[in-house]
């Protein structure tokens, strides 16, 4: 598989332009890359290293985005080739199909193929478990109830199961099963590289995990060039010693920084949302029914009311209009006490 992508093109003016870069090459490799203006890439198509973007028909990705950086400093053209797995872009070496890979991990026996460069990136492995407010996990804490899902086979879990007797392992085939694993409780802690869980992390049905501990065995990212081209590896060693440490932090933070998904992508939160609505519309239905129930005895209560103080009004009208007819009549009315005491007279009676 075959991915073209130019980076630079030689002209008579660019070695002044890679000279303002900082980057230091003496006479041979200057010739040497007179010589080789094009060089070709292998990537192993893995996210978040590199991966091949249908729509945009290019590849992407940490690895891809550092070499690029790496080539704004060399006159030279870069064409790409993308493997489904580290042993066929070894394959391809032994073919001389390719000239430098990036993002290779430094072993015995990539040594007999390889020239490595320095490392210029540090994936640690990490212990990740469910949120349960547990702050920090040490291996020589677990015991063999404390299963362990890693990614089988793997350097991690030879490294495992070399250092660490007292732990229960649970073979998986993918970073992805091993989180899975967790979260359907076959296995209490799964490991993964900051990588695989930043990539995974972005998904809501991993929202419950968090990082727990640091297994302590960091995967050292570096640039593997063709022995026989010993001239390539000095170069690249170069070009990274002159790479700005503010480009590695931000590739780093573009493609390693864990990001969770949003509050709005977790089920959980919809769930919760949804049974507070429910909880606020059943109490605001019970309200409702108080207050109707409230009103209806109010207005009760405000028609007796009124009609009492209209019984009132006319009671106190036909006392006025007796007490009138008594004080006016013709006739003379007197009321005595039982003590012969003229309590009232009329006007007549006067």
């Amino acid at each position: 598989m075959l991915f073209g992508a130019l980076l630079l093109v030689l002209s008579p003016g660019l070695w002044a332009t890679v000279a303002g870069t900082g980057l230091a090459l003496d006479d041979d490799q200057r010739a040497w890359l007179a010589e080789h203006p094009r060089l070709r890439v292998g990537v192993v198509l893995q996210a978040p290293y590199a991966e091949f973007t249908r729509r945009q028909q290019q590849l992407s990705g940490l690895n891809v985005e550092l070499l690029n950086a790496l080539g704004n400093s060399l006159p030279v053209q870069f064409s790409w080739r993308g493997y489904p797995d580290q042993q066929a872009l070894e394959e391809a070496l032994r073919a001389g199909k390719v000239d430098l890979a990036p993002g290779l991990s430094q072993t015995p026996a990539g040594l007999r193929q390889w020239l490595y460069s320095d490392p210029y990136l540090r994936i640690p492995h990490l212990l990740v478990g469910e949120r349960l407010g547990t702050v920090a996990i040490e291996l020589e804490e677990l015991g063999a109830t404390d299963v362990i899902a890693t990614r089988m086979p793997s350097s991690v879990a030879d490294y495992l199961r070399s250092n660490y007797f007292n732990l229960k392992l649970l073979p998986q085939p993918s970073d992805r099963q091993a989180l899975q694993a967790v979260l359907e409780q076959q296995a209490r802690f799964a490991v993964v590289d900051q990588a695989q869980l930043s990539r995974l992390s972005q998904e809501s049905e991993f929202s419950r995990l968090v990082v727990v501990g640091d297994v302590g065995l960091p995967q050292l990212l570096r640039i593997g060039t063709r022995r026989d081209w010993p001239q390539l590896a000095g170069i690249i060693d170069e070009a990274l010693r002159v790479l700005p440490a503010q480009t590695l932090e931000q590739l780093q933070s573009r493609w390693l920084t864990a990001q969770k998904p949003g509050i709005k992508d977790s089920p959980r939160f919809w769930r919760n949302l949804s049974l507070l609505l429910g909880t606020l519309l059943l109490i605001s239905l019970a309200l409702l029914a108080v207050l109707r129930r409230q009103r209806s005895r109010l207005e009760r209560r405000l028609l007796d009311a009124r009609q009492a103080l209209a019984l009132r009004e006319a009671a106190e009208e036909a006392l006025r209009l007796t007490q009138f007819s008594i004080d006016h009549s013709t006739v003379g009315i007197l009321w005595v006490n039982w003590d012969s005491h003229i309590r009232y007279a009329n006007r007549a009676v006067a």
